[in-house]
Order: structure tokens, then C-alpha cells, then sequence
């Protein structure tokens, strides 16, 4: 799912200097000073965000988004190179799609997997399914190993092995006991990495289970509900998912040799779609995910224990149980039709900046989807929707602690007629109109010109107290202006991006707004990612 033109454009270092030769709309009050930029250096570009799913905030860890999928080898950056990777420690990355090998159409869209990894979170991917020229806002949420989010358990266990393999047997669970999800590696148990190599040393298992009714868990599960299934969309009902991470060194253990491993999954109290539980003799499609590719593929089925376990309180606890060969992420799964492309869901009403939506069906009361839309364009569609799904659309205000639901609509079919969602809530902010612009000075003061942004996202983040608070993206610059809804008497630092990131601390004090960032301010004396970008403008 995406929130179809929430823009953010870089322009290219190489593309500037030729608009300010060729490409200017030069305007004339000082002799040339003002320059309008007006032309698009990419018709194809996405916005794609990394969430901590336990926070809600930008990861800023280094985060690598790797492009794989039918059209992966179409992703290029803004300066038009080819990408089959590409790395952010802001939370924020930005590309495009190569527009002289394919334009996007609902007849025939851009479908690309963004495989993310980011050291101490578990692996993740979502589908990018693009149908139009333009700007869209793609988002991912991932699951801290050491602050994992609610419902969501990982515990690492030590072991040894040899040429012989395991020494002993090696039983890991994703809490250290009792807990979710378990593993059983026996004794013999021959370990190679992906070129069949024979590993040999201490071995690192760590187990780490989703439960598939936590809200936070739900929200984190590596490589989302979405699936084709003999090239139809469809989407998952998770009974429970298992990430297997093991290494020898620094050596990731990918096959099982002689012996096969056991996982052993609780799925105590877990609903089906309709809302019964779970019963004993129940089978629940299984199957396997390549972290690699973000790639699913279907293992057969797992029959849940007919003879129930007895836990320390005597209540009754039923498992699935199945033995595997290679590692992976492993999940248990029902599957329901989709359709490519859902409603539009169109927010009217008060002014807003950002807020999060949120998503969950009605029969089991499980959250499916969970996004953002900014005020600069409300409108949201959604991809790959479950249908025939009455849901619940929840909006919620992020920018507070605790988070506030500012509204809820029933919405019985995703893949009908488009919804209008009104928004009564007061959140306190006024519509600002703000001029944006890059100022190049000369070092007695005198401007010698003046560059107005066009097509670049604007991202913003309040002070509260003595920090600032996450960043939100307000919407596309248009010819150096935007309309956004904020506080006024408040301090906002503002960012864009072009080729690097810039960025201006203002305290808002009207409802018209003029700032700049330029070659005299203190970000550009000491930051060096500033200054290179404003070098590059002024030389």
C-alpha cells in the first residue's frame, strides 16, 4: 500500500548546473538574482521511509535497501545511475525508476521488492507496486532484536560445531525459556553456509517470534501480508511467525546437513480470518522466507498438535510442530484474495500535518496495514487490499505522547468505491504558507542569486523542550512554496534534499513564511553534508 504523491525530489548536482545555464526562469527584480526552477529531474521517484516499529521513529542507524523483484533492475538514482542497492542513516531514502526502460501504468506497473537490513533489527521487505509517473511515499517498520516491539520475543543461544557438526544438541528458544517459538538443532547436525561450505566453531542461534495478534508485532513482520500466489495478489492471516537467524563466526549458516531441525511454535488462543481459534488438528499452510530476496514460498502444510500440553498454570496449550532442512524465516498461514489496486481514501476536514493510519479487520480484530498521509495531500490508495474484508480505518495523531485517535470509519469493501474520511479533530496548527529558497551570498553580504526548489519534499520536526521530535513530511515543494499546517510561536527545524540534505531552524511567527538556507548560516559553517550542497549551488 502507498500514499500515492507524497513528494520528495532530489535534483541532481549535474541537473542544477545545467538549469542555472539553460533551464531558468530568470527573474528580474535584481539583475538576474532570482532563479525558478521548473523542470523535473526524474517523472518516476519514490520516497521510502525505515521505522523502528517499537518507537515510531526514524531509524538512524545505516539501513541498506536492496532492489530485487521483476523490475529491480530499473531503479536508478536521482543523478540517473543504476542501483541494486543503496544506504541511508537518515531513516529516509529517496530514488526513481529508470522512466527509457518502462513508464509505470495500472495496465503494466513498476513491481519492485526493497529488501531492508539494518544491524541489530530482523530483516524485512515490502512490494513497491507503482502504476503512474510521479511521486510516492513508501514506508517500512522493523523489529529491534534488543528493543523488540510488543509481541515480539528474541533470545540468542550459544553452541558449538565441528566437521562432525553440533556437539550437542542446540535448543533455542525466542525467550531463553518458556517462550513462543523453539528450535532443535540435534546432535550431528552438519552446518554450511550458501556455497555448501562446512562451517566450524561457536555457533550464534537466536530465534525471534511474531505473535500474530500484537498490533506492534503485527505491523514489523518481515516481508508483510502481501503474496502472489500463481500470479494472483493475495494476502496473509499469520497463525504465527519464526525468524531462524544462525552464524558460525561471521559465517550465516544456510543448510542442514544429515539431520533435519525441529521448530515448535505455540499457537495457544491464536484466531483464524473469522474469528474461531485455532483447534487441535487444524492444518496451517507453512512458509518459508528468503530475507535475501524478500521472497515467499509455500512448504507444505503444519497439522497443530492434537494432544495438548500443560503449562505451569494448567491451562491447556496447543503447538505446530514441523522439521526443516534449510533455514529461514518461517510463518504459518491462511491466505485471502486482493486486489491490486483498493480505494482511494480521500481525508477532508480540519488541518493536519502528518498522521498514521491504521487498519484491522473486523471478524478477528487483527491490524493488517499501517501507513501515513500528510496534509499536503490527503489522498490515499490503497494496494494489494484484502478483499471482501470489512475493516476498520483508524487515524491516529503521532506527533503527541500518548498517541491519539482522532477518528474511525468502517469500511466494508477495500476494493469498491472510493471512501471520504472527514476529520473533526483540533490539532491546534494553522495553515502556514512558507517560501522556500537557496540564497548564495558573497561575503559582503550582497545576494548574487536566489534558487527556488521545485518538485523537492519538505521535512519538518517541532522542538519539544530541548529536542526535536520525528520528522514529518509536509508535502511537495511547488516553485519554492508550500502550504503545510503548524504551530505558530513554535520551533521547527525544516529539511529537503537536493543531492544532500539541507537544513534550517525557524521559529514560526506568521501565517506567511518566508526562510532560506544559504552560504551564511551557521548549519552551513558546521555541517559538512550542508555545505557541500550549497557549494555546489553557489560556486
Amino acid at each position: 500500500m502507498k500514499n500515492e504523491k507524497i513528494s520528495l525530489m532530489l535534483i541532481s548536482l549535474s541537473l542544477i548546473f545545467m538549469l542555472f545555464v539553460t533551464g531558468c526562469d530568470i527573474k528580474s527584480p535584481v539583475d538576474g538574482v532570482e532563479l525558478k526552477v521548473n523542470t523535473m529531474p526524474r517523472t518516476t521517484v519514490v520516497n521510502f521511509s525505515v521505522y523502528d516499529a517499537a518507537t515510531s521513529q526514524l531509524i538512524t542507524d545505516e539501513a541498506t535497501i536492496t532492489f530485487k523483484g521483476k523490475d529491480g533492475n530499473k531503479v536508478i538514482s536521482m543523478t540517473n545511475e543504476n542501483l541494486s542497492s543503496i544506504t541511508t542513516k537518515k531513516g529516509i531514502i529517496n530514488f526513481a525508476i529508470s522512466e527509457t526502460i518502462k513508464v509505470p501504468s495500472k495496465d503494466d506497473p513498476v513491481n519492485v521488492t526493497a529488501v531492508v537490513s539494518v544491524n541489530g533489527y530482523v530483516s524485512s521487505s515490502t512490494q513497491l507496486r507503482i502504476t503512474s509517473p510521479g511521486i510516492s511515499s513508501y514506508s517500512i517498520e522493523l523489529a529491534s532484536y534488543i528493543t523488540p516491539p510488543k509481541g515480539v520475543e528474541s533470545h540468542e543461544t550459544d553452541g558449538k560445531a565441528t566437521a562432525s557438526g553440533v556437539e550437542k544438541d542446540i535448543v533455542a528458544n525466542s525467550s531463553g525459556s518458556n517462550g513462543k517459538a523453539t528450535v532443535t538443532i540435534p546432535k550431528g547436525t552438519i552446518l554450511k553456509n550458501s556455497a555448501g561450505t562446512v562451517l566450524t566453531g561457536d555457533v550464534k542461534t537466536r530465534v525471534t517470534y511474531f505473535d500474530p495478534q500484537e498490533e506492534q508485532s503485527l505491523n514489523s513482520f518481515p516481508g508483510g501480508f502481501s503474496v502472489d500466489i500463481a500470479g494472483q495478489p493475495k494476502t496473509f492471516i499469520s497463525a504465527g511467525f519464526v525468524a531462524i537467524d544462525m552464524k558460525v563466526g561471521n559465517d550465516k549458516v544456510e543448510i542442514f546437513d544429515k539431520s533435519k531441525v525441529d521448530v515448535d511454535i505455540d499457537v495457544t488462543g491464536v484466531k483464524k480470518e473469522d474469528g474461531s481459534p485455532v483447534g487441535a488438528g487444524d492444518e496451517i499452510p507453512l512458509w518459508s522466507y528468503n530475507e535475501d530476496t524478500g521472497e515467499w514460498k509455500r512448504e507444505g502444510s503444519v497439522l497443530v498438535a492434537a494432544t495438548l500440553a500443560k503449562t505451569a498454570n494448567g491451562q491447556a496449550m496447543l503447538r505446530a510442530k514441523t522439521s526443516i532442512s534449510h533455514l529461514s524465516y518461517w510463518n504459518l498461514d491462511w491466505y485471502g484474495d486482493a486486489c491490486s489496486e483498493g480505494i482511494t481514501i480521500r481525508f477532508t476536514g480540519n488541518c493536519f500535518n502528518q498522521l498514521r493510519i491504521k487498519g484491522k479487520r473486523i471478524s478477528d480484530g487483527r491490524y493488517y496495514y499501517s501507513g501515513y498521509v500528510n496534509g499536503g495531500d490527503p489522498n490515499v490508495q490503497l494496494l494489494r487490499a484484502p478483499n471482501n474484508t470489512p475493516s476498520m480505518i483508524e487515524l491516529w495523531d503521532y506527533s503527541v505522547y500518548p498517541y491519539v485517535k482522532v477518528g474511525e470509519q468502517q469500511i466494508d469493501n477495500l476494493c469498491g468505491d472510493d471512501v471520504e474520511f472527514p476529520i473533526d479533530h483540533d490539532f491546534g496548527v494553522t495553515e502556514v504558507t512558507l517560501s522556500v529558497s537557496i540564497a548564495c551570498y558573497n561575503d559582503d553580504g550582497t545576494a548574487t542569486s536566489r534558487f527556488y526548489p521545485n518538485s523537492n519534499a519538505i521535512w519538518v520536526h517541532k522542538k519539544i523542550g530541548t529536542y526535536y521530535g520525528t520528522w514529518m513530511n509536509l508535502g511537495q515543494v511547488v516553485e519554492g512554496e508550500i502550504s503545510a499546517c503548524l504551530e505558530l510561536g513554535t520551533e521547527y527545524e525544516f529539511a529537503t534534499y537536493i543531492n544532500g540534505w539541507i537544513f534550517q531552524s525557524v521559529t514560526l511567527t506568521q501565517a506567511v513564511y518566508e526562510f532560506e538556507f544559504s552560504n551564511t548560516t551557521e548549519e552551513y559553517r558546521k555541517y559538512d553534508e550542508y555545505k557541500r550542497v550549497i557549494d555546489a549551488i553557489c560556486p
